[in-house]
């Protein structure tokens, strides 16, 4: 029987001198480094120094089968850099079947995916290995959008969580598998501003700058301020 795997990453970690990739097929890593290198260089247009990249906000985003990977891509984008300073980003995905999306879910995977935000920004903050993020990925337990018999299972596993109300009904009501709208929001620490953003069509150099501004704020969007995506 064919599974699906834990989720992969890719990016740069300040403990290390080149790219890391994890789990990640070469056509997947592709796609989002060209995006990462069409987005870092339009995002230095505005931003000189890179240590302002550094101050971004991490993000949560949703994106539908329709983007070139066929299949839903759940996942955490946190900034980093490696060993000698030179910015990129780290990223951490969970591929799931478009018949797998489950709005009544949504709840459960935003939370899942606060965890996912845990290992990946403790190893850019404390400079962890890419075995220590291995290993504390590994620990986390299997995403909620899974179908019985694609996760790994792992010890203490009791099955799949009960279903819970939406947390974020927009991203729950509107996501489309396959249609062409992403959904990003920020994570929501330190009593930090929630900020969302959808997308529509293939991710863009602007889409980028917009995402990784390290400004405070309200994120401005091509017809003002968005509204906040999730309650």
């Amino acid at each position: 029987m064919t599974t699906t795997r834990g989720p992969g990453w890719y990016g740069k970690l300040p403990s290390t001198g080149d790219f890391i990739q994890h789990r990640l097929s070469e056509t997947t890593a592709s796609r989002w480094d060209n995006w990462f290198q069409s987005g870092l260089e339009a995002w230095h247009q505005h931003y000189p120094h890179d240590l302002a990249f550094l101050h971004a906000p991490v993000w949560h985003f949703i994106l539908p089968v329709t983007l070139g990977i066929p299949r839903i891509q759940l996942g955490v984008i946190v900034p980093s850099q490696d060993r000698i300073g030179r910015i990129w980003p780290l990223l951490a995905i969970q591929n799931v079947t478009a018949d797998s999306w489950q709005p009544a879910l949504t709840g459960q995977v935003n939370n899942w995916l606060f965890s996912l935000s845990q290992p990946l920004q403790d190893a850019v903050s404390q400079s962890q290995s890419p075995q220590t993020l291995a290993h504390n990925i590994a620990k986390l337990p299997p995403c909620p959008m899974l179908k019985p018999g694609e996760e790994e299972k792992k010890p203490g596993d009791t099955g799949p969580p009960d279903p819970v109300r939406p947390a974020w009904r927009q991203a729950a009501s509107q996501f489309d598998p396959y249609q062409y709208t992403s959904y990003w929001w920020t994570l929501r620490a330190h009593q930090q501003t929630l900020k969302t953003y959808r997308h529509s069509g293939k991710l863009t150099a602007q889409l980028f700058t917009l995402l990784f501004n390290p400004e405070p704020g309200a994120l401005a969007g091509r017809n003002g301020l968005y509204p906040p995506m999730f309650e």
